[in-house]
């Protein structure tokens, strides 16, 4: 099993899915660097930024909470108060 690692030691990599922690709650989660995740803008008011040269939107620096719901995967940026302390690679499923 890995071990935590701090996140003021490092991040994980843009769209890493990894478990982090804030406190004792352990949740699934991805980090996204400002100008690396691609996708619909985060939310319906257009938040994240917009690039003209590449003709899409990138999410805003952060945290994000992987939900599961059915076969469909939704991320909520995770708030200042709640950031996580720790996180460490997924481990592998079972077989």
């Amino acid at each position: 099993m890995s071990e935590w690692i701090s996140v003021e030691d490092r991040l994980p990599f843009t769209d890493e899915l990894v478990l982090a922690i804030v406190g004792k709650a352990p949740f699934v989660a991805i980090y996204c660097r400002d100008g690396e995740h691609e996708g619909e803008p985060y939310d319906e008011l257009d938040v994240g930024s917009w690039s003209e040269d590449e003709e899409h939107w990138y999410w805003p620096e952060g945290w994000y909470e992987q939900q599961i719901n059915w076969e469909d995967y939704r991320y909520i940026q995770v708030m200042e108060s709640g950031k996580p302390t720790h996180w460490m690679p997924l481990p592998e499923p079972p077989e």
